[in-house]
């Protein structure tokens, strides 16, 4: 029997996006030129590992000042049970091929739901994937799997982070929990293009043979391989017809025959989940002369906001926020009830952000002893928005006004929208 294949996320989702792309690579092993777009976002991940084991970015580069965009988003440095670069591995019962990899980042404790996050560097923020795009992705799906094998959690939480590298240097976070029966369903169905790509490197087939996808050939700034194929007019108009991917996983699992059985998957028998320790984070204690809006609000203890989506069983689509809030446990529920962003309520209260902003300057001056937080080297952004989301996690805050023209509501906008029960912005 020939040794197993081993595979990667990228290669999977490269055969659903061309069978015959990933045969120049892995059949006719041709080499593939990196683009420089592919060579800064490595940059960029190594800026982002070194911050995450306590370093600092390197803000007179640009990779340093795209890293510098999304560490609000990012577990603190220091943060107990986080890992950078870790090595996953994937091996079904039938031995025929295994998945292999390296996670950016992992969060667990013994106990509490694992957590994988994933830095992604693109052009725009528009090409970043959906909470519905991430449920089938390779990529996400196999990092969870391979969570819920070494943990025996029954569900994992996964922070894709993009940073945007053109234009405005801003950032994005795509968050949800998925759940193990959710992991191992599709991943059947990853098994199924597993075994055509087993299939081809058994056979080695002339690539030219192999299926194409025209839509791929400008993908990602566009395919090294496209000279090779040499598509003419005709067959490129094919990509009319594309297919996404988590089309194309549906489709390979209904036209697999009934006699293929699935993997010998086991997955680990359900455990009794208990609460999670408090994690202290890497932020400074607010000092107890806090404004008094703040000093109100924190009177009762509310733990941190649960993740932006938590998918479940199948149940009936919610249509608003409001009715998906009313059936999350009270100790998920997020301490802002509407946040409006450059607007204002009509007939009711409401906060300001600047309340919470000016208990955050107060709580840095004292630890840091600095007047501003701007003065805090590397690092001022992400100590900023950490502090604010510290003091939003005190208590039930009710509505909160925030205008986005201030540079402190830029860096922290996206602490605020996190733990909002509901949004309403202004035209």
């Amino acid at each position: 029997m020939p040794p197993p294949y081993v595979f990667s996320a990228s290669q999977v989702s490269t055969y659903l996006l061309c069978p015959r792309k990933w045969g120049w690579q892995k059949i006719a092993k041709l080499p593939s030129p990196q683009a420089a777009s592919a060579a800064f976002g490595e940059r960029t991940h190594t800026q982002l590992e070194g911050y995450l084991n306590g370093g600092h970015l390197d803000l007179t580069t640009d990779e340093g000042k795209v890293a510098m965009s999304g560490i609000h988003h990012l577990p603190a440095p220091g943060t107990p049970g986080l890992k950078t670069e870790v090595e996953w591995y994937l091996e079904p019962n039938h031995g025929k091929w295994k998945y292999m990899g390296y996670k950016d980042f992992v969060h667990h404790i013994p106990g509490s739901t694992p957590l994988v996050g994933d830095h992604k560097t693109t052009s725009d923020l528009k090409w970043a994937k959906t909470e519905d795009d991430l449920l089938h992705d390779p990529q996400a799906i196999l990092y969870a799997a391979d969570e819920v094998v070494k943990t025996g959690s029954d569900e994992v939480e996964l922070h894709w982070v993009y940073y945007q590298t053109r234009g405005a240097k801003k950032s994005k976070k795509v968050a949800l929990r998925v759940m193990q029966e959710h992991v191992f369903t599709v991943l059947e169905e990853i098994e199924l293009v597993a075994e055509e790509m087993a299939s081809y490197l058994d056979n080695q087939p002339a690539v030219l043979d192999m299926p194409f996808n025209p839509s791929g050939c400008e993908a990602f700034g566009g395919c090294p391989f496209r000279a090779n194929c040499n598509l003419n007019p005709f067959q490129r108009s094919k990509a009319m017809s594309e297919t996404s991917l988590m089309d194309r996983l549906k489709q390979r699992k209904a036209a697999a025959p009934q006699a293929v059985n699935p993997p010998e998957y086991q997955p680990p028998p359900k455990q009794e989940m208990r609460a999670a320790e408090p994690v202290e984070a890497a932020v400074p204690a607010v000092p107890e002369e806090t404004s008094e809006a703040v000093a109100e609000a924190a009177a009762e203890a509310v733990p941190e906001a649960v993740v932006t989506k938590v998918l479940r069983k199948p149940r009936a689509k919610k249509e608003t926020v409001a009715e998906v809030v009313a059936e999350l446990p009270a100790e998920v529920i997020r301490p802002i009830q509407t946040l409006y962003i450059d607007c204002f309520p009509v007939g009711k209260p409401a906060r300001f952000a600047e309340n919470v902003f000016a208990a955050a300057r107060d709580a840095i001056r004292a630890s840091h002893g600095v007047e501003d937080w701007r003065l805090i080297n590397y690092t001022g952004g992400g100590v900023f928005a950490e502090t604010v989301g510290r003091l939003l996690d005190t208590g039930e805050f009710g509505d909160i006004v925030i205008s986005t023209k201030t540079h402190e509501a830029q860096t922290a906008l996206s602490v605020f929208t996190a733990r909002a029960r509901e949004i309403v912005r202004g035209l």
